[in-house]
């Protein structure tokens, strides 16, 4: 899928009204979730890999598209707040993130945009339709016991035994991904199912990587990349 593509989807989730469909109450959304498929409006399911967590009126989102060449596959990240609204949920991505490697330039990266969704449940199976006709579907992993953490340009969910991570330090400098953690007092071992960077001299997607940081509660330090503060 070409950056061109994955912008458009990207501005297919900006709403200019829900579409009418069986509402659930917002608290129904919290929880950690696995994607299944992401479909734009008149299109096919694409599988990708990546995960969804919504707690305590925060949310991360961090994907890679499958297929291959791997290293080609546009990523995206999302993370700011989120809440009820006449029916439905309302999300104010205070970072959002659309890559892809190969592209010249490789990032997209906007801030402040407002989505509009209608959550639909079924057992441990939840779909959003965004207003334009985007729809992305889930398997629940867990109920995102845990944390969101603040961080200056982005935000680190250790929820459920899991990560997601979305951050920009920068315009040019941005990280994301998601998969399983182990915390060992200030030591922060990630086991990224996916796992993405860009910096001035280039952008990459990596997949099945273990990546050692620092984190204190405080500031969260990656390796080869900047300190970032947690805020409150």
């Amino acid at each position: 899928m070409t950056l061109t593509a994955m912008l458009l989807v990207l501005s297919s989730w900006l709403i200019s009204g829900p579409p009418d469909a069986m509402q659930a109450p917002a608290a129904d959304v919290e929880g950690l979730w696995a994607y299944t498929e992401l479909a734009p409006r008149g299109q096919k399911g694409m599988p990708l890999t990546g995960m969804f967590v919504f707690r305590d009126g925060l949310f991360v989102q961090q994907t890679i598209n499958d297929g291959e060449p791997f290293e080609a596959q546009v990523g995206q990240g999302h993370c700011g707040t989120y809440r009820p609204k006449d029916g439905i949920v309302e999300l104010t991505a205070e970072v959002q993130i659309a890559l892809s490697p190969r592209r010249t330039p490789p990032l997209s990266l906007r801030h402040g945009v407002t989505h509009q969704i209608t959550p639909e449940l079924s057992g441990d199976s939840l779909t959003l339709t965004f207003g334009t006709g985007t729809i992305q579907k889930f398997k629940k992993i867990g109920p995102a016991k845990g944390r969101i953490y603040r961080l200056e340009g982005g935000m680190l969910a250790l929820v459920d035994g899991h990560f997601l991570l979305v951050a920009a330090a920068s315009d040019q400098d941005v990280v994301g991904g998601s998969g399983t953690f182990v915390k060992d007092g200030g030591t922060l071992i990630l086991q990224a199912q996916r796992w993405y960077s860009a910096t001035a001299d280039g952008a990459s997607n990596k997949r099945d990587t273990k990546i050692e940081a620092t984190f204190d509660e405080q500031v969260l330090k990656l390796p080869g990349g900047p300190a970032m503060k947690v805020v409150r």
